[in-house]
């Protein structure tokens, strides 16, 4: 009965493994799973071939896995040294987005940090433009010819192109132009009469989230946003259109300014990629002095510009950045703060004012008073931005050893 059930049960045992061979031959296999299996089938040894197997075929099995495990170990070493720095000549030439020559001319520092180390931290101001430019990204990227077809109207018919990409060798720059008009060139030719065949005349559209300079003669472009519509310019040139202006539209105030590009523009151009080069091949830039652009940067918390010049001038100097007049030397640090009744007074409101009235200290604000505080109760006054304070209220301060600390407006 024992032996009745074993070989009932071998037989089931059989039957399940080929009723799973059955199924899992009706199972599509991929190209990938194919030459896997037929590799393996090739490589399965035959009772002929393991015992005719010779010492040399095993020696020579053995080197090709040495060689193939030191070239993982020279790939692997290669990939972690060229994760650890890039390349001086990779650098150079590497083509540079026109948008980060735009941060070049903004800030070298912002430059270096999203081109070189490729860190970007987004903001309100980065997402507001990301949903600007939502409509404008999802063009074709299509463009005419530059040379221009045949039209059956006197009048050029105006062709928009949207996410339009482009690039040039000549500058080593590449671009995507967020909108492009493209007309064909109404040239005169020996008969006065107009050229149908001429090359296309194009200008670039770009969009700005905030608002154009007030100069001298009216609306001018900021220096990055020029840098950026001088890049495309040029590279509509090196593709064979005819480009003589670009056009920002800045949505805070709707409306459009024009660039006209000339000698000197293209000359100005041309030297700020040189120089946005030789910034990524060379050391971190240091950060702006006392900017206005640092507060409302993306990379403030990273690039940290005040803490980073204070460190700066602390390797730079013997002294240090604060000297303790009561300790002595050899003396302790204190590592918990010793309990202060008194409480530090932090301003940091743009336009306050803080004056004296006897022994009280008035914060106001457009002439509203809003807070008074003893001086007493006051272990030292912090002022961040743009809050003034009388000459009263400091010579109060001082008579009473309280300090009074400026900052800016990070911090």
């Amino acid at each position: 009965m024992t032996k009745r059930l074993g070989s009932s049960n071998r037989r089931r045992g059989r039957k399940s493994k080929r009723e799973v061979e059955d199924r899992l031959g009706d199972i599509p296999r991929s190209d990938i799973d194919a030459a896997v299996a037929e590799a393996f089938d090739a490589a399965k040894p035959t009772p002929e071939s393991s015992s005719a197997a010779s010492p040399e075929i095993a020696t020579s099995d053995a080197s090709v896995f040495e060689e193939t495990k030191a070239k993982a170990a020279i790939s692997d070493r290669g990939h972690n040294e060229s994760a650890a720095s890039i390349p001086q000549s990779e650098i150079n030439q590497e083509p540079i987005p026109a948008r980060m020559l735009n941060e070049f001319v903004y800030c070298p520092r912002l430059f270096y940090y999203e081109f070189v180390e490729g860190v970007f931290v987004h903001s309100a101001d980065t997402l507001r433009g990301a949903a600007i430019h939502t409509r404008v990204d999802s063009g074709s990227g299509a463009m005419p010819p530059a040379e221009g077809a045949k039209s059956e109207t006197e009048e050029p018919e105006v062709i928009h192109s949207r996410s339009v990409s482009l690039g040039s060798d000549r500058i080593g720059v590449t671009a995507k132009i967020d909108l492009v008009e493209v007309r064909a060139a109404q040239t005169v030719d020996a008969s006065n009469e107009p050229d149908l065949f001429s090359k296309a005349e194009v200008c670039p559209v770009d969009y700005k989230a905030g608002a154009p300079r007030e100069g001298e003669e009216g609306k001018e472009l900021w220096d990055a946003d020029k840098m950026q519509l001088g890049l495309q310019c040029l590279l509509l040139r090196d593709n064979g259109y005819i480009c003589n202006e670009g056009i920002i539209y800045y949505r805070a105030t709707k409306q459009r300014v024009r660039l006209l590009i000339t000698p000197e523009l293209e000359k100005w151009v041309v030297e700020k990629i040189h120089d946005a080069r030789k910034c990524a091949a060379g050391t971190i830039p240091p950060p702006l002095f006392d900017s206005p652009k640092c507060p409302r940067c993306s990379l403030v918390t990273v690039c940290l510009p005040d803490e980073t010049r204070m460190l700066a001038q602390r390797t730079t100097s013997d002294q240090p950045l604060v000297t303790n007049r009561e300790s002595g030397a050899g003396e302790p640090r204190r590592l918990i703060a010793a309990r202060d009744d008194t409480r530090a007074l932090y301003l940091n409101t743009p336009g306050l004012f803080v004056g004296r009235s006897g022994e009280v200290l008035q914060v106001k604000e457009k002439k509203e008073l809003v807070q008074e505080v003893r001086i007493n109760d006051l272990s030292h006054v912090a002022l961040f931005g743009n809050v003034q304070i009388s000459t009263a209220a400091v010579q109060a301060l001082c008579e009473a050893d309280v300090p009074v600390t400026y900052f800016s407006m990070g911090g």
